[in-house]
């Protein structure tokens, strides 16, 4: 499946655009092997004969008694895959192909004729299931089955070789074929949403193209199955059951109903009475489906309560519905009276069910192999063979993708289809597919080869999974560019929760470049090797989506499909972000393929679709790739956040574990014990396994605590571990020595450690069996706001919201993650759910957990608060496709009574929450350069300020002050100041603490402001005292300033609130602007913008104080996505201001505001470089010296432009000084000729030519004075 399959793919689809044209059909056979045919399921026995034949045009058919109109049918149907017409004859001719068909024993002419030519082997092969003999020589093609099923079979077998014929010549053959498992197919058993019928129709007729004989209706979901099984089907529903009916009829995978009446409502068994009447509700029902043309039945019992009774009563049912069915094969063609049965314990060791040895011998007990997702295991056959002196019908639960409901199954078979098993103790294999119909294709097909010829090994299973592609996409043998295509994605869709490995040859090669990546080694041939790897499954999704083979696959896994092209685009973009990194590039550069990587990894989790009764969200290489992008995006993240915003801490969870875990890392920083991550495949840990915290930023340590294991089992944890810290990222020095056994909390204080950049616990030893669970890891105490005091509340929410069961709203306030609040309403949008704090409060962070498990959270929501319950204002939007988020908010400066969660996106599920609080602000304290008066409280809000009055007097000295710093640029309503003994001191307010405006407090006409102060303007100290200082503000943000207002959920201070998934964007197509006054930390030296989507080209301007005052300079454009706008000739910014052009307006997610001069680049050395030139351009060469003008001044240019780099600088001052070096010295002419004849023409006076013609004299002049400016330059040359 490996190095081959790599070659055809590398050819095929990577080409395919250049080679379209071209369908690439692999041979059934290499050149010069012998020609075979390929026919599946995989045939007992098949010897070539000698030679072939021509088919001829026109075939003569000769049908033997008891062969159906189905079987004729068919044989007609496969005819005409060559074009050929047929004949009905009584005999073979001898002027023609013949085609016969017939039943063994039938003592006719196609049952002689087998007979007479000695074509029966044994006559032992027609005491096995469904066999036959396919005989095809000299002109005759003829088949003998044990009935006409078994015959349909063979011509199905002559169907696939006719897909292999060319030019109507056939190999001669014969072939002795049987099945090893008499009942083979597929049930409609998974919890999903039901299949159609036009989808169950095309299934059975598929099945049968594959010898496969059942498919039994049970979809979980159809209500007159289970929940409504007492009710008749309404005539519409109906006429689809016959439809599907007759095509399992016609392609002899018969339709089976299963019938459920054990879940709800149960059949009752408590009194003669009860059980009749509710036994003829059964036989009515059947009777319905009979007329409908369905011929076998199944009862079903599953994960049901075991009935009055138990055993016993099962046992009497299905005896009653045996005779039952007995009586009625009188009246009703075709009817099959072996039943298949369901118990509720269908899923023990095979020892469990001996109660039901009463069964009658007709009726199959189903069992799903020694657990829920068992398998045809020799441990639980033999169990069950012994036990019961019988064997077992076998529901195997997979393909289904119950237990990944977001994911396809494209493979694994020998997990749960064991080679080598024995037939004999296997009455049945159905397999329990995926919701999807088409995909599922692929497990169905595996049944088919496994039922039919048990696998000896599981490289039998490696040839069905590569062919299954093809059969599944177009029906043939032949490899085509979609079933490539399909297969090379099928590697990566396998893994079901059960232990199958995917990504088989590609998982090394991601764990590997993740062990570099982390450990600082050259990654940049790994990438490029892994680049290639994902541009090719792009390619693959690609082709499949644009040229499917089967448009009915396609269109059933397009969610993943586009899923593969938002995950390969992503993994594409971290890789060559990686690569940037390592290569130093601009980070412009490598911003870029990060911002890509991260748009792509968001939009792969969008591809929703129906589940029943809510959304799931496609999701690709479940094992590996998904876990390996995840792992690209937190590994990349802080060292890109690092360049774009350099100083900023940022705290990382570190671990060598490749694979994915479950639950969010966010968990292990939360200090809240309740929540976790796991990690749990493979299910060991090996010594050297490690789980910690990386900072951005060395830090000092005192204190760790790492809380281990899962809040289910605390002994999912390390064997034996120690604690080590690291201050330069290479060496790792053990904390103190200590190795913990089985560690579920490890606390450590008195530490007194100094820059640390990292700091982990590692395991000692290995460990087998286990899970790992990582709750915590806590440094210095720290933790999320969880712990801040929050307000008492009540619960507001919708008024149609009612609880479900016991899951009341008392759990939403109990500040416990792991409890939840469900509602039994289907959610729309505009429904809420908040709190009341009953009365108008200060807020400070607002703590939501959105979800709780499985699918039941809004797909989108915004946070609001609002002061009356009436007029709500959005605070932000966020959207999730996680089971479980925490969104935390800071509110501070807001006043409200109520804030709330609003639904925004439709999607219909029951709305599950964990947490909802809301905290008080945080304590303030007054702005003051006197320290005895720094522990004076405030009070700040949105709406006002206010310093606590002190008790006693206090005192400012001369210059001095006291105030005020408010929660941004406000808009001043009004100020309260009432003194005792303050006159002499100045009131002053300021935007930034440069600009201050001495004010009145009586003034009904304030500036806006964020510092109110009282300083002490005279030479002497002034006592005084405080009885109030009020200011009151108007609502909004007075720090900007725009021409159009902002789209909804895109507000201007989401520039500015460090969040990368929030962006600022204006409602307007018109040209406009937006400044921005900064209020703090003014000397600005870079700004770092980042804008999504469309790139605007808007032009930024910065404020700044010029020769003639404060003047606007535009100091760059956005015209990428990461923009590095360097100011490095301003001592202060005070405003920022961006302008766009009509139809261009930007959406900029961050300015990030850097105040180290060390990020500037260093002018210095080319200024100076250029300072100490001293060039004569007389002294050299035109030609070189023209050069070093031109170098000079683009010098000078790259000094003069703000945003130079250090890339651009560096190259100014090589070019420069590469053209210094490269003046040439001027040769200086031999100018003595020239002197004599100046001195010549000097001698000559105005007396002299005063009889001279003018002409003549001007013409003497001319040349004269051109003659002395040649002689006094240096760089004449000789010819002039």
């Amino acid at each position: 499946m490996g190095k081959k399959l790599k070659k055809v793919l590398t050819i095929v689809v990577t080409f395919a655009m250049v080679f379209s044209s071209l369908i690439i059909l692999n041979p059934v056979n290499a050149e010069g092997e012998e020609q075979t045919y390929a026919v599946f399921p995989t045939p007992h026995e098949v010897v070539y004969g000698d030679g072939d034949f021509v088919i001829s045009d026109d075939v003569n058919v000769v049908y033997g008694k008891g062969i159906d109109s189905y079987t004729k049918d068919h044989t007609v149907d496969v005819l005409g895959l060559l074009n050929k017409t047929c004949t009905v004859g009584e005999a073979v001719s001898v002027d023609k192909t013949n085609v016969i068909v017939g039943i063994y024993n039938s003592d006719d002419y196609v049952d002689k004729y087998f007979k007479e030519n000695n074509l029966i082997d044994s006559e032992e092969l027609f005491d096995k299931y469904d066999s036959y003999i396919l005989s095809i020589n000299d002109g005759t093609i003829a088949v003998l089955g044990k009935d006409t099923d078994a015959a349909f079979h063979g011509i199905t077998s002559l169907k696939h070789i006719f897909t292999q014929v060319k030019d109507s010549t056939i190999l001669n053959l014969k072939m002795n074929d049987y099945a090893d498992v008499k009942a083979r197919g597929f049930i409609e058993g998974y919890y999903g949403n039901p299949w159609s019928n036009e989808d169950r129709a095309d299934l059975m007729t598929f099945g049968g193209d594959y010898k496969l004989n059942q498919y039994i209706y049970a979809p979980k979901d159809d209500p007159k199955h289970n929940s409504h099984w007492r009710e008749l089907y309404t005539d519409e529903e109906l006429e689809g059951i016959s439809m599907a009916a007759e095509a399992g009829n016609r392609s002899k995978c018969y339709y089976v109903y299963a019938l459920h009446p054990f879940m709800s409502d149960a059949f009752r068994f408590n009194s003669d009475e009860v059980y009749n009447e509710d036994l003829n509700i059964v036989k009515t029902k059947f009777e319905q489906l009979m007329d409908a043309g369905i011929r076998q039945f199944a009862i079903l019992a599953d994960d049901a309560s075991m009935p009055y009774g138990g055993d016993a009563s099962y046992i009497r049912l299905m005896t009653d519905l045996t005779n039952w069915l007995i009586e009625k094969q009188a009246t009703v063609e075709g009817l099959r009276t072996d039943m298949v049965f369901c118990p509720a314990n269908y899923y023990g060791n095979g020892t469990g069910v001996t109660g039901l040895r009463g069964m009658p011998e007709s009726v199959k007990i189903i069992q799903t192999g020694g657990q829920v997702f068992g398998s045809t295991n020799s441990t639980f056959l033999n169990n069950f063979y012994n036990s019961m002196s019988r064997s077992p019908y076998m529901w195997i639960n997979w393909p289904c993708s119950d237990q990944t409901k977001d994911g396809l199954i494209m493979g694994g078979a020998t997990r749960f289809l064991i080679p080598g098993a024995d037939p004999e103790k296997i009455a049945g294999i159905v397999l329990n597919p995926m919701q999807q119909s088409e995909p599922s294709k692929h497990g169905i097909l595996a049944n088919a080869d496994y039922a039919w010829n048990i696998w000896e090994s599981e490289s039998d299973y490696e040839k069905v999974w590569h062919d299954s592609f093809n059969y599944m996409d177009h029906g043939t043998i032949y490899d085509t560019e979609a079933s490539i295509a399909l297969r090379e994605l099928g590697k990566h869709m396998i893994n079901s929760n059960t232990g199958i490995p995917e990504s088989v040859e590609l998982a090394p090669k991601l764990n590997d470049f993740m062990t570099d990546l982390r450990a600082g080694n050259d990654i940049i041939a790994k990438a490029d090797d892994l680049i290639d790897e994902f541009t090719l499954l792009q390619n693959c999704a690609n082709t499949y989506t644009n040229n499917p083979g089967n448009e009915r696959t396609r269109d059933q896994i397009i969610y993943w499909l586009d899923c593969w092209k938002d995950t390969t685009e992503s993994v594409i973009n971290y890789l060559n972000a990686a690569k940037a990194l390592q290569n130093n590039e601009e980070t412009s550069v490598i911003w870029d393929y990060f911002s890509k990587g991260q748009a792509a990894y968001d939009a792969s989790r969008e591809h929703g679709f129906h589940y029943v009764d809510h959304i799931e969200y496609a999701r690709v290489g479940r094992q590996h790739i998904y876990s390996f992008m995840q792992n690209l995006d937190t590994n990349l993240y802080n060292k890109v956040i690092e360049l774009i915003n350099p100083g900023q801490q940022n705290v990382t969870f570190i671990t060598n574990r490749l694979d994915g875990a479950t639950g969010k890392i966010s968990n292990v920083l939360d200090n809240d014990a309740s929540t976790e991550i796991i990690y749990k495949v493979p299910n060991s840990i090996e010594a050297g396994t490690y789980v910690g915290l990386e900072y951005s930023q060395p830090i000092d340590i005192n204190s760790v605590t790492f809380r281990l294991g899962q809040s289910g089992n605390y002994n999912d944890t390390f064997q034996r571990a120690k604690v080590q810290y690291t201050t330069d990222g290479v060496e790792w020095i053990d904390v103190n020595g200590e190795e913990y056994n089985l560690p579920q909390e490890i606390n450590i204080t008195g530490l007194d450690l100094k820059g640390v950049k990292a700091i982990r616990a590692i395991a000692t030893a290995d460990r087998t069996n286990t899970w790992l669970g990582v709750r915590d890891i806590v440094v210095n105490d720290e933790g999320s706001g969880n712990t801040g005091t929050k307000y008492s509340a009540s619960v507001i929410k919708t008024d149609t919201y009612e609880v479900y069961q016991n899951y009341s709203e008392s759990r939403l306030i109990d500040e416990s993650d792991d409890t939840f609040v469900w509602y039994n309403k289907n959610s729309k949008v505009g429904d809420f759910v908040g709190l009341d704090l009953g009365e108008v409060k200060p807020l400070g962070l607002v703590r939501f957990v959105m979800g709780a498990s499985g699918n039941d959270y809004w797909a989108g929501y915004d946070l609001e608060y609002s002061t009356d319950g009436q007029k709500y204002t959005v605070y932000g939007s966020y959207s999730q496709n996680v089971e479980k988020k925490t969104v935390e908010a800071d509110l501070t400066g807001i006043n409200a009574r109520y804030v709330r969660v609003r639904n925004t996106k439709e999607k219909n599920v029951w709305l599950k929450m964990s947490d909802f609080r809301v905290n008080k602000p945080k304590d303030t304290f007054v702005d003051t350069n006197n320290d005895s008066l720094k522990n004076i409280a405030t009070v700040i809000d949105a709406e006002k300020a206010l310093i606590v009055s002190p008790a006693d007097a206090i005192t400012l000295n001369s210059d001095e002050y006291i105030g005020l710093t408010l929660l941004g640029i406000k808009e001043l309503a009004d100020i309260d100041l009432q003194l005792e003994n303050g006159e002499a001191l100045t009131l002053q307010v300021s935007k930034n603490k440069i600009d201050w405006v001495d004010v009145d407090p009586e003034s009904t006409d304030l500036p806006n402001g964020r510092y109110v102060r009282l300083i002490n303007k005279t030479d002497a100290p002034v006592t005084f005292k405080i009885n109030n200082f009020l200011v009151t503000v108007n609502a909004g943000d007075a720090s900007f300033e725009a021409s159009a207002p902002e789209a909804d959920g895109y507000v201007p201070q989401n520039m500015f609130d460090g969040n990368l998934a929030t962006s600022y964007k204006p409602d307007t197509t018109e040209a406009g602007y937006i400044t921005y006054t900064l209020s703090e930390k003014l000397d600005v030296t870079k700004m770092n913008i980042i804008q999504k989507d469309n790139i605007s080209n808007a032009r930024v301007l910065v404020l700044v104080d010029g020769e003639n005052g404060r003047e606007w300079v535009q100091v760059g454009t956005l015209d990428k996505s990461l923009n590095e706008i360097y100011l490095p000739f301003w001592e202060n910014i005070y405003e920022l201001k961006f302008e766009w052009d009509a139809n261009s307006a930007p959406t900029i997610t961050e300015v990030i505001k850097l105040n180290d001069a060390n990020l500037l680049p260093d002018r210095s050395v080319l200024q100076e470089y250029i300072n100490g030139l001293n060039i004569d351009e007389d002294e050299y060469t035109s030609e070189s010296y023209q050069v070093f003008a031109e170098k000079l001044a683009a010098a000078n240019e790259v000094l003069a432009n703000n945003n130079s780099n250090q890339k651009a600088i560096d190259n100014a001052l090589a070019d420069l000084q590469t053209a210094v070096e490269n003046l040439v010295p001027s040769v200086e002419a031999d100018k003595i000729a020239l002197k004599i004849a100046i001195d010549l023409a000097n001698a000559i006076t105005d007396e002299d030519l005063a009889n001279v013609v003018p002409a003549v004299v001007d013409e003497f002049k001319a040349a004269r004075d051109e003659a002395n400016a040649i002689y006094g330059d240096r760089g004449a040359t000789q010819e002039e």
